[in-house]
């Protein structure tokens, strides 16, 4: 991002050199961060927190821009993808007359990281303990119009095209999941 700061200099600073005083502009260039960004006074980032802390809560540490540390506690269920906010935890307000009036916000996207395999036994007690499935499974399998599916892992690479149109864009997936405003 850059950043344009326009003064007048009307009182002639050039005069000695027989040069009219005019404006000064100074572009300032901010470099990125690595962990967060910016838009406006708000400051954006992402972390990843465990299948376990996006059920039952989670408490992580969080470094702010200047240093400070925040411990962050949610006793929510957070969604894949969810965002969360800390009020005041963002840039300066600035504002004409003073320093600044206050500050952004600090928007938290949470990406959850899911295990690649559970055991027969934790599958059993989530079971247990999870809801069950909303969908109606009121289905005979023994009937001849019903057959069984098997999903499998998605790999774009290694699937053939059978003639399907390269331009076309390739699947990548469900849409994102949307937080429940609380």
């Amino acid at each position: 991002s850059s950043y344009l700061l326009a003064s007048d200099l009307s009182s002639g600073i050039n005069a000695e050199y027989g040069e009219e005083a005019g404006d000064a502009v100074i572009i300032f260039r901010v470099a990125e961060h690595p962990q967060f960004s910016r838009k406006g006074s708000h400051l954006y980032t992402e972390r990843e927190i465990s299948l376990s802390e996006a059920i039952t809560g989670l408490q992580m540490p969080l470094e702010t821009l200047d240093g400070r540390k925040l411990w962050v506690r949610s006793s929510d269920t957070i969604s894949p993808g969810c965002i969360r906010c800390i009020e005041g935890e963002g840039m300066p307000v600035p504002t004409m007359h003073q320093r600044h009036i206050g500050y952004g916000n600090l928007y938290i996207k949470f990406m959850v990281v899911f295990p690649d395999r559970l055991d027969r036994e934790t599958c059993e007690r989530l079971k247990e303990v999870m809801p069950a499935t909303s969908r109606p499974l009121d289905i005979d399998r023994s009937r001849e119009d019903v057959e069984e599916a098997r999903l499998r892992d998605y790999d774009p690479t290694s699937q053939p095209s059978y003639g399907q149109d390269e331009s076309e864009d390739e699947y990548d997936g469900p849409p994102g999941v949307q937080c429940v405003q609380q």
